[in-house]
């Protein structure tokens, strides 16, 4: 819910690319795990972060509804 949300206030055009969306994540992330914010969290707590969200990106690439745009960058989502 926190990305569709993230999604719907700074991509309103419903795209971003990979990196926008794992910056996103890891703040999610972060916030639902540990409560803290990035600058708050331990090295760890920020690897771990983004491990799950680039295993979060690389899971949902093929799904409908979240697709690469055909030679760009910026991925198109279905909020």
């Amino acid at each position: 819910m926190e990305l569709a949300l993230w999604l719907q206030i700074n991509r309103s055009a419903g795209t971003a690319t990979r990196h926008d969306l794992e910056e996103a994540l890891i703040s999610i992330c972060l916030q639902y795990d540990s409560h803290k914010t990035l600058a708050e969290a331990s090295a760890k707590e920020r690897d771990e972060a983004r491990h799950n969200a680039d295993a979060f990106c690389t899971t949902c690439a093929p799904l409908p509804g979240c697709w690469p745009n055909a030679g760009a960058t910026p991925l198109a989502f279905c909020t």
